[in-house]
């Protein structure tokens, strides 16, 4: 248990902008019903078979992981078999389709010894616990990226989203209560992200939908871009943000910069289903008061967020400095004293913890930094790429070839000198040595996505090719390859 606590500054408490990988490894396709089950890593939520877990270790030095395998339910030889009475498979009542029922067992893993611990235990330190507990409870990252890849319609990057130019007016946008600034529709409304106006939608063929409040804006003002409020959730990459140059959906890769700019926390946003905004939208309520519409832009800038003093002050009396309670209260929103201990024990060891709150700067997770040095970009330019992409990995790849400006052009390396070996003997065909020329490798997070791309050591320096994009990489994974392309030397 002492090696465990003193790992524990390794351990996040997943938030809702984390993806959680648990159902099969990112680099092969052992899943929890493998032999030897599936490991989570704790602090960056990918998963990884027992061939691979120790090569993640190694990695990133990520020692604590969760372990989950599930085994076939033993079933007695003798059990008799229930007459079907419904004409259909796998369903009470039907004909016995002869699935195996599997039961989970979980246990706390801690490398490079494979040190385990059970779970669940009231042993275990409350911020591993209430981790496990997260990552248990969340819907898997591989079931989310199955079904977009089915059911969603293939959205480009739009060129505006990139360039966008927001006006400093003060607005402030509330979580609920949405009404369009031009009549009383209290559905089907759009966000402008240019000025915070908030708009109805299109008028349908029948009638029903809005009044054109929206696009009529767009013809008046040329502001491009526009999200439909309701949509907005965690995961970004499922809100729908119009163009209307482009006359489609778009992604936004800043929209949570968009966002944050008219006082929207996405973190915190739930979609709203097809009549439930108009239940939330009643007016001013009492205890509320209506914002001031002539704020001056200089108090808007220096305002300060406030955190509850209720919720710091219980947070003290356990023990935690002010400060810490402060940021804690202020980053979750004032939601909650539980919401505010689990945040703040998943940030104590962040370095800039103890930072005055005024000089607090996000950054992107290093988890991320590292994976995106292994496909063989340049710390500097991952760190760009991850915050234009809002800390999304394969955005941020996508971003780098994109933006091929952003590579460092005095970073380039050539492959690196293997040791040498002493001259073999003369075989038959040729000499027995080789230089390593060409590599192709998987860029995802696991066998359901991403695809795949090629190193080729080109002129003295490793190029990678996706698709129809070059860059420059200055670390190819050569650790991570599915086929390697040899060429033999003459000496």
């Amino acid at each position: 248990m002492e090696l465990l606590r003193s790992n524990l500054s390794r351990v996040q408490i997943p938030e809702p902008t984390h993806r959680i990988y648990k159902h099969e490894c990112c680099l092969s396709f052992d899943t929890p019903r493998s032999e030897g089950g599936l490991f989570v890593d704790m602090n960056s939520f990918l998963a990884f078979g027992k061939d691979y877990v120790s090569w993640n270790y190694e990695k990133t030095r990520n020692p604590v992981y969760l372990h989950i395998k599930e085994s076939p339910k033993s079933v007695p030889e003798d059990r008799p078999l229930k007459k079907p009475t419904l004409l259909a498979i796998g369903v009470d009542g039907g004909f016995d389709n002869k699935e195996p029922e599997y039961e989970e067992s979980y246990s706390i893993v801690i490398l490079p010894d494979f040190v385990s611990l059970p779970f669940p235990s009231v042993e275990l330190p409350e911020k591993v616990r209430i981790a496990v507990d997260t990552v248990m409870s969340a819907v898997g990252a591989e079931k989310r990226e199955q079904v977009a890849a089915w059911t969603a319609e293939e959205k480009k990057v739009s060129e505006h989203a990139l360039t966008l130019q927001q006006i400093k007016s003060g607005v402030v946008i509330p979580p609920s209560g949405w009404k369009c600034s031009k009549c009383d529709k209290t559905e089907n409304l759009w966000l402008n992200l240019t000025d915070g106006m908030i708009l109805c939608g299109r008028k349908n063929w029948d009638g029903t939908g809005g009044n054109n409040h929206a696009v009529e804006h767009y013809k008046e003002t040329n502001y491009p871009l526009a999200v439909k409020l309701g949509t907005i959730t965690a995961d970004l990459g499922a809100a729908d943000v119009y163009s209307y140059p482009e006359d489609d959906s778009v992604l936004d890769p800043h929209l949570a910069q968009h966002l944050a700019h008219f006082g929207i926390d996405f973190s915190t946003m739930q979609k709203v289903s097809k009549g439930e905004d108009h239940m939330r939208s009643k007016g001013l309520q009492p205890g509320e008061e209506l914002l001031p519409d002539d704020v001056p832009e200089e108090a808007m800038e220096s305002a300060q967020p406030v955190a509850n003093e209720e919720i710091v002050a219980q947070l003290v009396s356990m023990g935690f400095s002010q400060l810490h309670c402060q940021k804690a209260a202020i980053n979750t929103s004032n939601t909650g004293v539980e919401e505010a201990m689990t945040w703040l024990l998943s940030h104590m060891d962040d370095p800039d913890i103890d930072a005055p709150i005024s000089n607090q700067t996000s950054d992107v997770d290093q988890s991320s930094v590292d994976t995106l040095i292994s496909f063989g970009f340049a710390d500097e330019v991952a760190r760009k790429a991850l915050k234009a992409s809002g800390g999304d990995i394969e955005k941020a790849t996508d971003w780098i070839f994109n933006n091929p400006n952003a590579s460092i052009s005095d970073m380039d390396v050539s492959s690196s000198n293997s040791a040498q070996t002493p001259a073999q003997s003369e075989l038959p065909d040729g000499g027995g040595r080789y230089k390593l020329f060409g590599i192709v490798s998987h860029i995802g997070t696991s066998t359901h996505c991403g695809h795949y791309v090629a190193h080729i050591l080109k002129e003295g320096r490793w190029v990678i090719f996706n698709d129809s994009k070059v860059g420059v990489s200055t670390n190819p994974p050569k650790d991570m390859g599915y086929l390697y392309f040899f060429q033999r030397l003459d000496n």
